[in-house]
């Protein structure tokens, strides 16, 4: 139901023919079964919802893992079930890798820091939009339940959106950070 609250759509935006256009779906589940979906209206004045994945191109893709949500928040991934057993825990901030940027935006350098629920190798990069690999922050093995922390300055990098990936042995991350250097 797209129209049901004024809330749900976004201010009208004008996008122009061969474009790419970074779309952002922030989806709080509050009851029931949920999903998310975009609509869009097109020249002929069609509405079309949702819009259909032959349109979309997947924002990052990494290992075989899509994005699914970007938030300027903790990104964060449950280990599995599986995985929350052997841990000896439930589904707790405990059992969760994370990953963090301050300050975003930045101008001259961001810590990241990160932390992860199970020990072994762990690859932190930073993506433009396009996802291709800008730089490596950090490699290596990381125990389980430290932080560690990465810097990433502002030195060759344009202004504008890029993504912080942290690959663990129980998943990936995102994070979104913004560099607006002078």
């Amino acid at each position: 139901d797209f129209s049901r609250f004024a809330a749900q759509q976004s201010a009208p935006v004008t996008l122009t023919a061969g474009q790419k256009y970074y779309v952002e779906v922030l989806h709080k589940q509050g009851w029931g079964p949920g999903y998310v979906a975009v609509a869009w209206l097109r020249p002929d004045g069609v509405r079309q919802e949702p819009i259909p994945g032959s349109s979309l191109i997947p924002f990052v893709t990494g290992s075989g893992n899509l994005v699914t949500t970007i938030s300027n928040a903790v990104v964060s991934m449950l280990p599995t079930a599986a995985e929350s057993r052997a841990l000896g825990s439930s589904d707790s901030l405990s059992t969760r890798n994370t990953l963090a940027v301050f300050p975003n935006p930045f101008s001259q350098q961001a810590t990241v820091q990160f932390s992860v629920v199970k020990t072994g190798m762990v690859n932190l990069t930073l993506l433009n939009t396009e996802g291709q690999l800008v730089g490596k922050l950090y490699s290596g093995t990381v125990e389980a339940g430290t932080t560690q922390a990465a810097v990433v300055k502002a030195d060759g990098l344009r202004n504008g959106l890029y993504v912080l990936r942290l690959v663990t042995p129980t998943g990936v991350l995102y994070q979104k950070v913004s560099c607006s250097s002078e």
